[in-house]
């Protein structure tokens, strides 16, 4: 199942909510899309990017070497222009891929 991307803001905070798989069949496209929502203004202001962002992954059915490269781009682009990124709602199987590669220690997690 090709990954579904959708972005809102809640109180200055950019939330992308990622529906699907993030796998090597779709991850070019899944992770251009993310890339995108990381870069809308927030609350329509074209040039003032998101600077906190959340990854909802709670919908995500697999999380394979593509979408950890995913992550870490997303990771890497916000960080780059000083945000905070973080990560939400991963499954057992994805949690023990995000600690195994060791990017909890990179990327926080934010308990909802």
């Amino acid at each position: 199942m090709a990954a579904s991307i959708e972005h809102e803001d809640r109180d200055g905070v950019r939330w992308i909510l990622v529906d699907g798989e993030l796998d090597y069949v779709d991850a070019d496209e899944a992770g251009d899309a993310i890339l995108a929502a990381l870069d809308v203004g927030v609350d329509g202001a074209a040039d003032h990017a998101a600077q906190r962002v959340v990854l909802d992954l709670s919908a995500v059915g697999f999380l394979g070497s593509a979408g950890i490269r995913i992550l870490i781009q997303s990771w890497k682009r916000v960080s780059e222009r000083g945000g905070e990124f973080s990560v939400t709602g991963m499954s057992a199987t994805a949690q023990r891929v995000f600690t195994t590669t060791g990017l909890d220690g990179i990327i926080p997690q934010l308990d909802e």
